[in-house]
């Protein structure tokens, strides 16, 4: 009975012990419920309505007139066509001008629907499935970039893959969750973006970004409020857009994710923002992460063209809050001991940090305590009297880049010091009274260790008698620290 109490106790305070000293809330200071205490982002920011303008850059030729999918690249941007085009890959300057046209050879277009990248590959996205929702043959054609640099006419590896939450069967045209034509790579990962056509909501599925054939793994399903067309993401931000539109006026929006961890896009900021006129728009790609194109195919409403978003107000908040921007170190001495306090901002960008310390100038710092909060104390009870100590805080962000505050002097009072003497050959040493560990060192002039040990004794005495003639060096250290030294001759 004792036992199923004592697990039952854990059970309820295990829980709350890893959750002190962290707040969970709003964690973004553009939206309407920020919460400046929070540390730890749940995905509960709510922002007012927004509609940002789309500023028109180039019509596109004819060529494009069905573009659907679009990345921005070794500054080019590298579009496709849609379902029944040139299994082809085109690089435009940023004025709209084809520069040069990419077959793939072993590769048709039965339905392109989106393009995505990473540092080696370029992915094209084969999987727009609305005609009944009943295909079979879904896949990503994976491409070298390297590939694409050096000739007009490259190979593809085919990544297959079916969702294994799908019943085929007869459908109308337009009505199937399993349409998709949205995708976006990260860490080895794709992720897919469905277009749910009736229920206007979105599922993301993940799968590997290696040549194979898999089941796609459903993370999540998110009501977006409309139809998913294409996504583009910046890694190095933790951002992701989506582009899509409301039918039948083609009513169209952007959806941003961004300060999310792995792959819980949706875990974190979710902003869904109007985008001026009324277009067919099919695809989206960062620029940089303040800065995006979007582009349209040919339809009612509009010719094929390509439009530029300008996100700095938008995202100038959460942007400017990247680095770590201030470390607070407060130190005192106590009776015995270092106090020492630390705060660092902005806290929702905070990952991990170290409380360092050395006993010299010259030194090299080492850890002293780890910590997972923007905010703490810490009592140093490892220090010996009369000695200078010297502290700092290293505080790395979410991208795991280091920032280091200010160093802080300490200078401990004398303490009660050991006491050492050399009588009839033998060592007497007196430590004072602590509850810490003490190493005795004796070494000769030469560097020889002739006798080492570690106690919490009061009292103890080492015998010399049988040591050669010359001078001996005691050293008693604490906690790696030199507390006391004493020389002595032996004739």
């Amino acid at each position: 009975m004792i036992k199923i109490l004592i697990i039952l106790a854990l059970m309820l305070i295990l829980p709350f012990y890893g959750a002190v000293g962290q707040t969970s809330g709003c964690t973004d200071p553009a939206a309407t419920n920020y919460d400046p205490g929070a540390t730890i982002n749940n995905g509960s920011c709510l922002y007012p309505p927004l509609t940002l303008t789309a500023n028109l850059k180039y019509n596109l030729g004819s060529t494009l007139v069905e573009n659907s999918g679009m990345v921005f690249w070794n500054d080019k941007l590298w579009m496709h066509n849609d379902g029944g085009g040139a299994a082809a890959i085109y690089e435009t300057d940023t004025s709209g001008t084809i520069l040069r046209t990419i077959t793939v050879s072993n590769a048709v277009n039965e339905d392109w629907e989106d393009i995505a990248q990473d540092d080696t590959y370029l992915y094209i996205g084969d999987f727009g499935n609305n005609n009944t929702g009943n295909r079979t043959n879904l896949k990503i054609y994976r491409v070298l970039k390297a590939d694409v640099l050096a000739t007009n006419s490259v190979m593809a590896e085919i990544i297959s893959f079916s969702y294994p939450e799908q019943v085929l069967g007869a459908s109308t045209s337009n009505s199937t969750d399993y349409d998709c034509e949205a995708m976006v790579v990260k860490n080895g990962k794709i992720y897919l973006f469905t277009k749910q056509w009736v229920s206007q909501r979105t599922s993301l599925y993940e799968l590997p970004a290696t040549p194979g054939s898999y089941g796609a793994l459903l993370l999540f399903t998110e009501n977006v409020g409309g139809l998913i067309t294409g996504a583009d993401i910046d890694v190095s931000k933790n951002m992701i857009v989506l582009t899509g539109y409301n039918a039948p006026f083609l009513n169209r929006f952007i959806y941003l994710m961004y300060d999310f961890t792995t792959n819980a896009f949706f875990g974190a900021n979710k902003r869904k923002i109007t985008v001026s006129g009324s277009r067919q728009t099919e695809s989206v790609a960062f620029r940089n992460e303040e800065y995006i194109y979007i582009a349209n195919e040919n339809s009612f409403f509009g010719p094929q063209r390509v439009e530029s978003i300008n996100l700095t107000n938008v995202l100038h908040p959460y942007l400017s809050l990247l680095p770590i921007t201030n470390i607070e170190l407060k130190a005192r001495t106590e009776s015995g001991y270092v106090h020492l306090e630390w705060n660092i901002e902005p806290r929702q960008e905070f990952w991990k940090g170290e409380l360092q310390r050395k006993n010299r100038t010259d030194a090299t710092y080492e850890t002293l305590f780890s910590f997972n909060h923007p905010t703490g104390v810490y009592d140093d009870h490892t220090l010996a009297g009369g000695e200078n100590f010297y502290y700092r805080v290293k505080a790395l962000d979410r991208n795991a880049i280091a920032s280091f505050g200010l160093e802080q002097k300490i200078r401990m009072p004398g303490l009660n010091k050991s006491k050492i003497s050399y009588i009839a050959k033998e060592i007497r040493i007196q430590l004072p009274s602590s509850s810490a560990s003490f190493q005795i060192k004796v070494v000769d002039m030469m560097g020889r260790m002739m006798e080492k040990l570690n106690t919490v004794q009061k009292s103890l005495s080492i015998n010399a008698a049988n040591f050669p003639r010359g001078i001996y060096q005691v050293n008693i250290e604490r906690n790696n620290y030199l507390e006391n030294q004493y020389r002595f001759f032996k004739n």
